[in-house]
């Protein structure tokens, strides 16, 4: 298994409810009364989603990953899921990395690592538990100890990231972002001089604030790939879908904020021609 792209990211690169578009088709009339309910709040829904094997396949087939690959002529590793965290990402990319070290068949050819907001890689740093040793192995205790420092966890609010301060907001989120970029490229340059596989990145989700704070660093970067539609630069893949109407709410008039099957196209489409 050669020539191998690897994309890694959260609901956005997993696809999340492009199975909406199979179930307003053929399953109408249940589609009609369960579409102005938000997913987490009804489980036959998630459930119907989830199991039902044509939405699962249509999600498959049709999200940007899978069409990327299409157009690149590769074969598809994808680590994908819902609330995904960049800590568990980053974690995958390590065992990837591994899995390659024992098995020389398997060569990557491109990495797309899909950013999401940092928000979600804050409580695996504050609760002793598997997840804050997750932390600890990739992030290392003087990092995480900087970060816990900003809360007081003598009471249940101060682990509560929302009710900081936005300064302490700021200063959180821009500081687990730049460990989190420069942790990352130090597995691109090891799939680079080890197998001359081309890595990139992009926000999906994230702190619109970190991310323009650190605008001219992220230019300057080559392994950076900024979204760009119709000649307007945007800081996330979210805030450009949300500023267009390339959300699932916009065309199938469901309680969902994830990409369309439009934009799912198009980022394909813009990605094929960044990377080759």
């Amino acid at each position: 298994m050669k020539d191998i792209l690897i994309t890694l990211g959260d609901s956005f690169t997993c696809g999340e409810g492009l199975e909406y578009y199979v179930w307003q088709e053929k399953y109408n009339n249940s589609f009609e009364f369960f579409k102005p309910i938000h997913d987490n709040d009804y489980a036959v829904k998630r459930i119907f989603q989830q199991t039902n094997q044509e939405f699962i396949d249509f999600r498959t087939l049709n999200r940007y990953a899978n069409l990327l690959n299409e157009k690149l002529g590769t074969e598809l590793l994808i680590q994908s899921n819902n609330g995904g965290s960049n800590l568990n990402r980053l974690s995958d990319l390590n065992s990837l990395i591994e899995l390659f070290k024992n098995e020389p068949n398997l060569v990557p050819k491109y990495c797309i690592f899909q950013f999401t907001h940092p928000c979600r890689d804050v409580e695996p740093i504050l609760h002793k538990e598997e997840l804050h040793n997750n932390a600890l192995n990739l992030f290392g205790k003087e990092f995480c100890k900087k970060i816990i420092d900003k809360f007081d966890l003598a009471t249940d609010e101060g682990y509560h990231w929302w009710k900081l301060p936005p300064c302490n907001l700021d200063y959180i989120f821009n500081e687990i972002l730049i460990k989190e970029i420069e942790l990352l490229k130090l597995k691109f340059e090891f799939l680079e001089k080890t197998y001359n596989c081309k890595c990139f990145y992009f926000f999906g989700l994230g702190d619109v604030n970190s991310i323009s704070n650190n605008n001219e660093l992220f230019k300057k970067d080559s392994h950076f790939i900024e979204l760009n539609y119709n000649s307007q630069t945007y800081s996330t893949w979210l805030e450009l879908i949300e500023k267009n109407n390339l959300r699932l709410r916009d065309t199938v008039g469901v309680n969902d904020d994830h990409p369309n099957l439009e934009s799912h196209r198009w980022m394909s489409e813009y990605l094929y021609h960044k990377i080759i």
